[in-house]
């Protein structure tokens, strides 16, 4: 319940607080309305896939509920891909700790390793996105 309620506090955070923010601040770290448009797009396409996948990545999680508001994502949409991530992120560890539970240290710390790699997976791959997308355009 804590996890589903803190991405629903975090969402509305987003849409209330990010995009003011954003569009106030948005010029001094190179976010034109543009981006903020491209933003958009992004989560109407890949949001649910984007909220899912980012529930299990070490880092990124505690940002992906504020952007997604921020973007505007439909909040239903938002809730059930939440609901499913959270849902699925309990019982994957409750099964963990159920059948490791004598190792659970030794557990969590090759969760918290494979989520750091996961979001290490991310960042490459968006780095990747960006500069196919500035070869296409030729810049």
């Amino acid at each position: 319940m804590g996890a589903l309620l803190g991405n629903n506090i975090g969402y509305f955070i987003g849409i209330k607080k990010g995009r003011p923010f954003i569009e106030k601040f948005g010029r001094h770290f190179f976010i034109s309305e543009k981006r903020i448009k491209e933003a958009e797009q992004y989560f109407d396409v890949h949001g649910g896939k984007t909220v899912f996948i980012g529930r299990f990545a070490t880092g990124i999680r505690v940002f992906i509920a504020p952007l997604a508001g921020a973007a505007r994502m439909n909040y239903v949409k938002f809730f059930f891909y939440t609901l499913g991530a959270v849902v699925t992120w309990t019982i994957l560890i409750g099964t963990l700790g159920y059948f490791f539970g004598e190792n659970w240290e030794t557990l969590l710390k090759i969760v918290n390793n494979i989520g750091w790699g996961f979001f290490a997976l991310i960042i490459v791959f968006l780095i990747l996105i960006y500069l196919y997308g500035k070869k296409r355009k030729g810049v």
